[in-house]
C-alpha cells in the first residue's frame, strides 16, 4: 500500500492519505520514522474500496481535489481507470466523478496535478509505462464531471 500514499496540506500540516477505505489520514514523524494515524473517515460510497492513490491533493476553490485510480483485472490484463474525488477542507466528501481514461490505453498512470494561473488543471500521466504526457483542462470542465453529494 505504501506506493499509493498521497500527500496533502491538511489543517496546515503535510499529511498523507494512507488508504482510501476507510480513509486513513496520517502524518509522518520523520524524527522517529513513524506513521501516526490522525483521522479515520468512514461512511464512504462502496467504490472507495477499489480506490488507490494517484495524485497528491491540491487545494482549489476552498476544496481538496485528488485523482485516484482503480485497477480492473481480467486474467493477465489490467485496466486502469481514474476518478476525481473532492472534499471540503475538513475532509467531508463532497463528490466524485465517473471513471475515465485519458487515452483509452489499458495502462495509464496519473501522478501529477496542479492548478495553473489561468485556473486550468494541469495533469501529468503516462501510458503503457513508457510515455510522459500532460493534459490541460479548464476548471469549469473538471467541475462539470463531478457528481456532488
Amino acid at each position: 500500500m505504501g506506493k499509493n500514499w498521497v500527500f496533502f496540506n491538511y489543517k496546515n500540516n503535510l499529511n498523507i492519505i494512507y488508504k482510501w477505505f476507510p480513509i486513513y489520514i496520517c502524518k509522518i514523524d520523520y524524527n522517529k520514522n513513524l506513521l501516526i494515524l490522525i483521522q479515520v473517515i468512514h461512511n464512504l460510497p462502496p467504490i472507495f474500496q477499489k480506490f488507490r492513490g494517484s495524485t497528491n491533493g491540491i487545494e482549489y476553490d476552498n476544496k481538496f481535489w485528488f485523482i485516484v485510480h482503480t485497477q480492473d483485472r481480467l486474467n493477465d490484463d489490467v485496466n486502469y481507470y481514474h476518478y476525481f474525488v473532492i472534499f471540503d477542507k475538513n475532509m467531508k466528501l463532497l463528490g466524485y466523478s465517473n471513471s475515465f481514461k485519458f487515452e483509452n490505453y489499458c495502462v495509464e498512470f496519473c501522478i501529477g496535478m496542479v492548478i495553473d494561473y489561468d485556473n486550468q488543471f494541469v495533469i501529468t500521466y503516462s501510458t503503457l509505462d513508457s510515455t510522459t504526457k500532460i493534459a490541460i483542462f479548464s476548471a469549469e470542465y473538471i467541475n462539470s464531471l463531478i457528481h456532488y453529494i
